[in-house]
């Protein structure tokens, strides 16, 4: 791994970002102007109480979906004129998800399921290096007896890892996690959460947490608190 010289460089600019959904006869404003700057290299942590936009802003700033007013800009690209091709081009190549729900495809194998990303990517790589990469994280995660085995045959906490491991496995700039450790036990949780904080530091890899998990707190150095839509507070470390 080798640490990004552009560590100060703004990956992520929110400008006045808003989102309303239509309940009914109602119009629920999910994000009321936020505006906000992620630099490459923050270890980002959301937190907030349920219902407070927390999972729309990631979702927005993960390209899934669309604000309905204000500028989301990714890497300095305006990302408001993408087509939805270009939007699934750009997120493949930039940025790396881990689902609650893990995401994972029932009738891939463990390795298989990891080693995806490297094959639909934009960045085509040979087949010797992507063995390499998911074999190197399925070390790092613990599941090297596991390759093999169907998503159905795991439990809750090997599909998280399994999640985290294909998150990575595309050395993302950007990787957006929503309660990466929710699923699993103390030490499994300490050492994804040791394993995210070393890819930060040496690969200058970007992490974005929604978590209630306290751990994340203490390893974050940028902390976004939002309430009812609004960006209430932000503290640097």
């Amino acid at each position: 791994m080798k640490l990004k010289e552009n560590m100060n460089e703004v990956i992520v600019t929110l400008n006045d970002l808003r989102k309303t959904y239509q309940m009914g006869q109602v119009q629920v404003e999910a994000l009321r102007g936020i505006n906000l700057e992620i630099k490459s290299g923050d270890f980002v942590s959301v937190a907030g109480p349920s219902g407070s936009g927390k999972t729309t802003m990631m979702n927005i700033i993960g390209l899934i979906d669309r604000p309905s007013g204000g500028r989301i800009c990714i890497e300095g690209k305006e990302t408001g004129s993408l087509s939805r091709r270009e939007l699934t081009r750009f997120r493949r190549e930039y940025i790396g998800f881990v689902f609650q729900s893990f995401n994972l495809l029932p009738v891939l194998t463990v390795f298989e399921n990891i080693e995806l990303p490297l094959t639909i990517g934009a960045k085509k790589t040979s087949r010797a290096e992507r063995k390499d990469r998911v074999e190197a994280l399925l070390k790092e995660v613990d599941l090297q007896d596991r390759r093999r085995h169907l998503p159905a045959e795991l439990s809750g906490g090997q599909q998280q890892r399994v999640a985290i491991a294909r998150a990575l496995v595309t050395r993302p700039r950007l990787v957006i996690a929503d309660e990466p450790t929710a699923n699993l036990d103390s030490e499994n949780g300490s050492r994804i959460l040791e394993l995210m904080k070393t890819v930060n530091k040496e690969d200058g890899t970007t992490f974005l947490f929604s978590t209630h998990d306290p751990g994340i707190w203490k390893m974050a150095d940028h902390i976004l608190f939002l309430r009812d839509g609004a960006l209430e507070k932000e503290e640097r470390r």
